[in-house]
């Protein structure tokens, strides 16, 4: 099983009114990222029929740039993905919303997702994976979540749906 981790490339401050001041690149993002280390995601959170197996936070050698919670649960890989960015929640859209280059994918429609979120399914060529994301834009924030399994399986819709509610739960709780 393999997650992949996109870097986030850095990006012009942005005004963000939730934070209500100017989000810098360094400050901001740094501030949110440490406010993900310092409340873990609740065990409580975790969907019926998901146990958290892990947390993991995102670093290279020059920064930290995401948090992710993986499950144990119905999928071969079942995560939440926090990543900060010195974006607005349009900003943030926009960016998820770009395919990758070695994924072959297709939006979803789903009804009942605000309108700053998403869900796209997708092969990954190279690992041979059938995945389910959905995004959540925030300012300042992408809450995303996975359903991915081994072909002939797919990912599923339903199960990537229901871990983006814990996750935009989680950063909702912990954000103001």
């Amino acid at each position: 099983m393999i997650l992949l981790v996109f870097a986030v490339p850095r990006i012009p401050p942005a005004w963000s009114l939730t934070w209500g001041t100017w989000d810098l690149v360094s400050g901001g993002v740094d501030d949110r990222h440490r406010l993900l280390r310092d409340n873990p995601f609740p065990a409580e959170l975790a969907p019926p029929g998901y146990r958290i197996d892990g947390n993991e936070e995102h670093c290279d050698p020059e920064e930290c740039f995401g948090w992710s919670v993986s499950f144990a649960g119905p999928d071969d890989l079942d995560t939440i993905t926090f990543y900060p960015h010195a974006m607005t929640a349009d900003e943030v859209y926009d960016y998820w919303r770009r395919p990758a280059e070695f994924v072959r994918h297709e939006f979803l429609s789903v009804e009942n997702l605000s309108a700053d979120s998403f869900c796209e399914q997708g092969d990954d060529i190279f690992h041979e994976t059938h995945m389910v994301s959905c995004v959540a834009a925030f300012d300042g924030m992408a809450v995303i979540a996975d359903s991915e399994n081994e072909k002939p399986e797919r990912g599923s819709l339903e199960h990537a749906l229901t871990l983006l509610r814990a996750g935009v739960s989680h950063w909702e709780s912990i954000r103001d």
